[in-house]
């Protein structure tokens, strides 16, 4: 698949992304201005966790765990991400997701219940739209964690390695 103009995720990192009045707490605001500014959709590479990889499903809790303890977590899209990939023509958000849930586990949040919530994007009817998922919820493996390809930790900085 050839690439073009529209492939290229452009995100503005100098700032932080705003959350709707449902969120009352960010559980890592540290991370929310990490990340490539610049990137392809299709290098975002695809994780499941446990029986996300055989087509079954995992809690959103154990998910989560799994990508902190392990580091992954910086990795992984956020909510600056997923409001920018849903700007994008449908035909573009088919290309690369059809038929699959797109978590930003980075901006995972707590809401005004207390429950820990994730954003994420999905394919509706009115188009593509961005929705909040509960972490006691199961994720199957048309809801794997996007992840930066070559994104690596150096030092104190995090640096695309290649696009």
């Amino acid at each position: 698949m050839s690439e073009s103009v529209t492939d290229i995720v452009h995100v503005d990192r100098s700032v932080p992304p705003v959350y709707p009045g449902l969120v009352r707490d960010v559980l890592h605001p540290e991370l929310e201005l990490t990340g490539p500014a610049d990137y392809l959709l299709n290098n975002l590479t695809r994780y499941r966790y446990g029986a996300q990889k055989t087509y079954g499903q995992e809690l959103g809790t154990t998910i989560y765990k799994h990508l902190k303890e392990t580091n992954r977590l910086p990795s992984c899209l956020g909510l600056a991400d997923l409001q920018t990939i849903q700007k994008f023509d449908l035909d573009v958000f088919r290309r690369y997701f059809a038929g699959e849930e797109v978590p930003g586990w980075k901006s995972a949040v707590r809401d005004l219940n207390g429950n820990r919530v994730v954003p994420y994007l999905i394919e509706r009817h009115v188009g593509v739209v961005l929705e909040w998922g509960w972490f006691g919820g199961r994720w199957g493996s048309n809801g794997p964690a996007f992840r930066f390809a070559l994104y690596v930790r150096a030092s104190s900085s995090k640096t695309l390695l290649a696009l």
